[in-house]
């Protein structure tokens, strides 16, 4: 029995170490539960002559009998702070990290009130050479930006300060990975001026220090059934791993792709790029959808096991024989090239029906020509223009009005769009009968005041719309929601590329009969990153006018954040009648430009702004002056 127990004792202890170790026990020394000091509870209290560290029951803990509070009384036997004598001071304990244990979660429960950036708590570690000083950094506005500098060595840890708070909150914070197999010092911190504050001062409750390892799960899923369903579109479905992970990856390759391991700590977005592959899915379900393929193309799908049970070192992931599978969409079939008529009497009665016939893909340019005697009573809006592998830059989709035909109308007062480019690529519109001359014989309307007559959505790219009268009156003048004439909105959530390459020309963008919309074209992207910006637009040699709001901010062109790129040239923008601003402070411009501001990134550039008129009743800032009278505090 005695050797059996000694053999056993050893294999517990380093299963423990090696899977997680508590280094300060919140029910314990964390809590300050071995005694009403911070001796007996293994702690150095650095105090000075006011506003003291204290331990015991004075303030309801958030756990337990103590916790750790400041006070005036030079016993602590009140729960407030002198607010016109400034206090920096500290108590603090040397802690020493497991190595190989690189996952070190701190955590605590905290209550202070105090003056917003000048009276806080602040956490920090330091070499065991370094001991706080009563008041150095000195008290003052920031003044937690000073620790580094005062006590060479030392890492302020969790977002500074830690403040404004009447009830106790809970921070946990992520030590550095290299502090395994190392000894520091771990300080708190109370300061506050001489100045001004609110009771109570700082409370400080649970203090817990873990470190382990993190490990990915041992078992990947099995079963892979892959599916076709479209020509631009794979589904997937698999058995779930035993030991139930977290969750799994899914990425995508061209088939015979040299596939990329995850990393582990990094967390991957669906639409993101793994070596020459793209990830599908990362989440707890056993099934996924690829869309936006190629026709005809083999792809490769790797699925990978992942947890999320480490609270610091960010995802393990399982990258040994991960679960892999191979399926090829079908070619593009379906509709021949050539031109189909729409209406009454033609190949398709509506747009609508149309659209439907060509879904299953096209294998030559097709040109849909709107019959003289086309209305749009019939179709089902918005008129959606989807992502269609088959559609590309050499097999187009054109619409149009037929030789002959004149003044036709889509119309609408259909939210979020009359005409919906969701996904759609190289479609075009174009509102010359047969696609010849100058003249523009097709409206595209929407009349709500809350509908786009045009939006861009879900990467559609290398779209053009030209010699189009496009009309609105959204009321809208933020560019985050469905605004303006023209809307160009996010990118897809999984594919992730932006609305880019997309061009405007030769139109009429404007005010319908019943109302003047905000903005003429307005834009808000996916601010993600780089690559989910609206690049490469192009905005050209339109008649852009009557977009005036009395009450907000209004614009010809208003591009904001997730937009890059974009070229704006020989555009006139003007008033037909005198306008009248109601509310002070009201802009209203031509073109407005702003994107990427404040703090997302990256910022965007690259935008080519020329030869634009703004002004007047009419093109190229001709006729009347461009008239806005206020009664009130104006901009224009």
């Amino acid at each position: 029995m005695r050797k059996l127990y000694l053999s056993f004792l050893p294999l517990i202890f380093v299963f423990t170490v090696s899977a997680q170790t508590t280094i300060i026990d919140p029910a314990g020394a964390g809590g300050f539960e071995a005694g009403n000091t911070f001796a007996a509870n293994g702690w150095t209290v650095v105090n000075g002559a006011t506003n003291q560290w204290f331990v015991g029951p004075l303030v309801v803990p958030s756990a337990g009998t103590n916790s750790a509070y400041i006070s005036q009384d030079p016993a602590g036997a009140v729960y407030t702070y002198n607010i016109t004598s400034s206090s920096v001071v500290y108590f603090y304990r040397d802690v020493t990290f497991p190595a190989g244990l690189n996952d070190i979660v701190l955590s605590f429960k905290w209550k202070a009130q105090g003056e917003s950036t000048w009276d806080w708590i602040a956490v920090w570690s330091a070499p065991t050479s370094v001991t706080p000083v009563v008041n150095l950094p000195s008290a003052g506005s920031a003044s937690w930006n000073n620790v580094p500098t005062t006590y060479p060595g030392a890492e302020l840890h969790g977002v500074q300060p830690y403040n404004l708070q009447g009830t106790y909150q809970t921070a946990t914070i992520c030590l550095p990975a290299s502090y395994a197999g190392t000894t520091r010092r771990l300080v708190f911190m109370w300061s506050n001026d001489g100045s001004v504050g609110t009771q109570p001062p700082a409370s400080i409750d649970e203090i817990s220090l873990v470190s382990s390892t993190p490990t990915a799960p041992t078992a990947q899923p099995t079963a892979l059934v892959l599916t076709a369903t479209s020509s631009s579109q794979i589904d997937g479905s698999f058995t779930a791993a035993t030991g139930s992970p977290s969750g799994y990856l899914v990425v995508r390759y061209p088939t015979g792709a040299t596939p990329v391991a995850p990393v582990n700590g990094t967390t991957y977005l669906a639409g993101s790029a793994l070596g020459t592959g793209t990830v599908v899915s990362a989440g707890p379900g056993t099934t996924f959808t690829s869309a936006f393929l190629s026709a005809g193309t083999g792809y490769d799908f790797y699925v990978y096991a992942f947890s999320t049970t480490s609270a610091c070192a960010g995802p393990q992931y399982n990258v040994t024989t991960p679960l892999m599978g191979t399926q090829t969409t079908p070619g593009c079939t379906g509709l021949a090239g050539g031109t189909y008529s729409v209406g009454p009497t033609g190949t398709y009665p509506t747009l609508t029906a149309a659209i439907t016939a060509i879904s299953g893909g096209i294998t030559g340019p097709v040109i849909l020509e709107l019959q003289a005697a086309y209305t749009s009573a019939a179709e089902t809006f918005p008129i959606t223009f989807p992502f269609n592998n088959c559609i590309t830059a050499t097999n187009t989709l054109t619409i149009r009005p037929a030789a002959g035909a004149t003044n036709l109308q889509i119309t609408s007062a259909a939210t979020p769009a009359t005409i919906d480019f969701n996904g759609a690529k190289y479609v075009t519109i174009d509102g010359r009968p047969g696609g010849t001359g100058t003249a523009i014989q097709l409206s595209v309307i929407n009349t709500a005041t809350a509908g786009a007559a045009i939006r861009f959505i879900n990467d559609a790219s290398n779209n053009t719309v030209t010699y189009t009268d496009v009309q609105g009156q959204n009321t809208s003048a933020t560019s985050s929601s469905v605004s303006g004439v023209i809307y160009f909105s996010t990118a897809n959530t999984t594919s992730l590329q932006g609305n880019d390459n997309n061009t405007i020309s030769f139109s009429r963008i404007h005010a319908t009969t019943g109302g003047t919309p905000a903005i003429g074209i307005s834009a808000s992207g996916t601010t993600t990153s780089a690559v989910t910006y609206n690049d490469n637009n192009i905005i050209t040699n339109n008649w852009i006018y009557d977009y005036f709001s009395a009450s907000l901010a209004s614009s010809g062109i208003k591009v904001d954040a997730g937009n890059s790129t974009w070229t704006i040239s020989n555009n006139s923008f003007y008033q037909t009648a005198s306008r009248s601003v109601t509310s002070a402070a009201v802009a209203n411009r031509g073109i407005w430009v702003t994107p990427n501001t404040g703090s997302l990134a990256p910022q965007a550039s690259g935008f080519i702004i020329t030869g634009n008129y703004i002004g007047g009743d009419a093109a190229n800032a001709a006729g009347n002056p461009y008239t806005i009278t206020s009664t009130t505090s104006a901009q224009f």
